[in-house]
């Protein structure tokens, strides 16, 4: 039988579980500007595909919480400029005013980037505490 006391103290942590999976969404803060634009964070760049000093056009879906784009696909065009920089829809200006902030999302294994206001982080913490309105 092998001797425990030599074991290392970070084989026991091997015994936990298995290994985590790779990451699937890298998530930043935006900061919403007076004239209601954001710059998209760097993995949101990386995952359109975005270059500096090149405007692009992408195709935006608002769902009824969030604002998806995708370099590909069906919706609405809209320009991302060359600072990298996104006007953002009026329904998402309006419910990103209170805290000037907008989470977005950047999904590592698509063209995919999803942006909202933190009302829905609200949302998902009350379901996380068992809690409803």
């Amino acid at each position: 039988m092998h001797d425990p006391r030599t074991r290392t103290a970070l084989s026991h942590l091997a015994d936990l579980g298995h290994t985590p999976e790779p990451p699937r969404w890298h998530w930043g803060i935006a900061r919403l500007d007076p004239i209601g634009r954001i710059v998209l964070p760097g993995q949101a760049h990386a995952a359109l595909g975005l270059t500096v000093e090149q405007p692009c056009l992408v195709q935006g879906v608002c769902y009824r919480v969030a604002l998806v784009l995708r370099t590909c696909g069906g919706g609405a065009a809209v320009t991302v400029d060359g600072r990298g920089r996104l006007r953002l829809p009026a329904w998402l200006r309006r419910s990103g005013a209170a805290s000037r902030s907008l989470p977005v999302g950047a999904r590592c294994d698509a063209p995919l980037v999803v942006v909202a206001p933190t009302t829905v982080l609200d949302g998902l913490g009350d379901v996380l505490a068992g809690e409803s309105r």
